[in-house]
């Protein structure tokens, strides 16, 4: 599953690393005679600049707040909105025998009927601050509170009105289903003409803020929240994101937490701890129309594993691999090169063999050329 990678951040991108030991020491440093460069031959600057180590993991391309939506009355589903459609504040969620349940946005379930003397709670606070929001409410009769007052009938009989209920003046569990936010409507459960129970699977929803999920061993030190990574996306392209969430529970691969179970050849039974358990972590995107209309898509996560800054980098393509072992670089000087043994830290390479390398060595400086071996 993991990939380790190390990530260029500099004027000329990301790249990222390819396998190998982050230090090779050289030999002690020396600087030898070398040929004279053949025509044609390319030389790069020694640059001053920052690498990124980064670990590459794989993850899944989606939306937050995963659930399933189940029904708040009985009978023949007569409406239900068409999958990857947005649901908002008073749009239709379903229709149960015509009459349409309503989306308005609250935390607290509706789990009672609303109307006047009925007791104080957040439900009817909700509702209240819904009301207001939709213009139900002109004048600000209503106290947005716990209490379902006069003014509170008032406002629930003019929203009656504006969708052709009857004014009851009275909210019931069949009229509106509270959610935290707009939702987006994913696997339909069920089908207009089939007959229903109250807490029957209707549709998945989600919310609509996009999100990129990756599992990740729980002893993992990589994701931390608030720190910010790169998602790359299917089509190659790359877009910024944070870590919003750092799940506390490990889960296995079977779905299940904790330790598992296991027995040998021999019968005896032994405690897994849970090799293939991992953790969730959320990435939120930044940039969220760069994904399109993905869903569900696989996408690569880099995390920062470590840095380096202010340091003097080559091309990788600029070392010179020696005999006696360790590396070295040719210095462009004049007409001629002088090959000069260097000792290489971080490396900032993809897997084409090209990118980045961190050096040091006697002449090794900001502006000096090297030669490119062709």
């Amino acid at each position: 599953m993991r990939h380790l990678g190390i990530s260029l951040s500099a004027v000329g991108g990301i790249a990222l690393l390819v396998g190998g030991g982050l230090w090779a020491a050289a030999g002690k440093p020396t600087a030898t005679a070398a040929p004279r460069p053949s025509a044609g031959t390319t030389t790069a600057a020694v640059t001053r600049t920052e690498l990124v180590e980064t670990d590459q993991e794989q993850g899944t391309l989606g939306f937050d707040g995963a659930r399933t939506l189940q029904s708040s009355a009985s009978g023949v589903l007569t409406a239900e909105p068409a999958e990857g459609t947005t649901v908002t504040r008073d749009q239709k969620l379903y229709g149960v025998g015509l009459h349409p349940v309503r989306l308005f946005y609250g935390t607290v379930p509706l789990s009672r009927t609303l109307a006047v003397g009925v007791s104080g709670g957040k439900d009817v606070k909700q509702l209240e601050s819904n009301l207001r929001t939709l213009g139900y409410d002109p004048y600000h009769d209503m106290t947005i509170d716990d209490h379902f007052s006069a003014a509170t009938q008032a406002a629930v009989m003019r929203w009656q009105k504006a969708h052709g209920k009857t004014r009851t003046g009275q909210v019931t569990l069949a009229d509106l289903v509270f959610l935290p936010s707009a939702v987006r409507i994913g696997t339909q459960h069920a089908k207009p003409g089939d007959r229903i129970a109250a807490g029957a699977q209707l549709i998945d929803i989600t919310g609509t803020t996009r999100i990129a999920t990756v599992h990740l061993p729980p002893d993992s030190d990589l994701a931390h929240a608030g720190d910010k990574v790169t998602v790359e996306l299917p089509d190659g392209s790359s877009t910024p994101g944070v870590i919003a969430q750092v799940s506390t529970t490990a889960t296995s691969s079977s779905g299940s937490s904790g330790a598992q179970s296991s027995g040998d050849n021999n019968g005896n039974s032994s405690s897994n701890s849970g090799n293939d358990a991992t953790i969730a972590v959320t990435v939120r995107l930044t940039k969220p129309k760069a994904t399109g209309g993905l869903d569900q898509a696989p996408v690569t996560v880099d995390f920062t594993r470590r840095r380096a800054k202010n340091v003097l980098a080559v091309p990788v393509t600029a070392l010179v691999t020696l005999s006696t072992g360790g590396y070295a670089v040719d210095v462009a000087n004049g007409g001629t090169v002088q090959r000069v043994a260097v000792k290489t830290g971080m490396f900032a390479t993809n897997g084409a063999g090209t990118g980045q390398v961190e050096i040091s060595g006697p002449g090794i400086t900001e502006g000096r050329r090297v030669v490119i071996p062709q």
